[in-house]
Formats: structure tokens, sequence, C-alpha cells
């Protein structure tokens, strides 16, 4: 075999690798954002630090992750009757806040947002650590916005 043929079978088979390597991040892309995935999982995945909540004030009968876009996660708890989806996103600004109901100060002295929109559907909003935070809870109970503070607090 001359040097001009293994040049070729070199090239061929960087070809095909980086095609391969295209494929899967094409279908990692498309696929990801359906994908249930641990709590903990899904920081793995994302350029930052990914907190979890140690109280959640629903009975949780599930409770997941997915990735949404490179830099956004949504950490789900539910059960049939209420959903509280905890969003961590490094997209600072996201979540307009300037039209919320109420800015309220935490314990740490961080400043948060607090808005009703239904009587059922409750948010949050806060910055921690150069990452976004939002606490949205929908169901048919009545939630209090000292439990959903007491939930942020909890964020480690």
């Amino acid at each position: 075999m001359d040097k001009v043929e293994e040049k070729l079978k070199e090239t061929d088979k960087k070809r095909r690798i980086f095609t391969l390597l295209i494929v899967v991040f094409i279908i990692g892309g498309i696929t990801i954002p359906f994908i249930k995935l641990p709590v903990k999982a899904a920081g793995l995945l994302v350029p930052f630090k990914v907190e979890s909540a140690t109280y959640v004030p629903i009975d949780v009968e599930k409770q997941y992750s997915k990735i949404s876009g490179f830099n956004r996660v949504k950490t789900i708890y539910e059960n049939q009757e209420e959903t509280i989806t905890v969003w961590a996103t490094s997209e600072i600004g996201w979540n307009n806040v300037s039209n919320w109901d109420e800015q309220i100060t935490l314990n740490d002295g961080t400043t948060a947002y607090f808005n009703v929109i239904d009587d059922n559907v409750h948010m949050i909003s806060w910055r921690k650590d150069g990452v976004e935070y939002a606490i949205d809870y929908k169901g048919v109970k009545e939630i209090s916005k000292e439990k959903l503070i007491k939930m942020v607090q909890s964020i480690e």
C-alpha cells in the first residue's frame, strides 16, 4: 500500500468518526428534553451547579429532572393534584419579574419575587451563585407563600 492509500484510509476513518459524533450530538440534542432524569443527574449535563430542595411542601409521588436547552434544568415534584417545578438556569433575567406582585427578602438577604397568576398558580424567583431559580406551584389546593419560601431556603 502506498502513502496515498494510507492517507485516504486515515481520512476516511476520521470522517466516519466525525460523522458518528455529529449524529450522536444531534440525536442527543433532540431526545434529551424528553428524557426524565434522576434529580441529581441533571446537574451533570449543564454548565452550572444545580441545587436540589430538601423540603418540598407537597406529598411527592414522582420526582425527576429534564434538561430544557443547554442552560436550563427543570426539576418536577408531583402527585395526582399538585405539581411543583423548580427551574434553574444560567440565563440571568429569563424570568421577567418586573411586573410581579411582591418583592421579598429571604433570610440570607437575597431578593426574591413572588407572584400569583391564578388561585392555583404561585411562583417565586431568585438568584443564587450566578444561577437564576424559579419555583412554580400548580394545584387544586392552596399553598402559602411561607411554604414556598421555606422550600427556597432548603435548596442546597
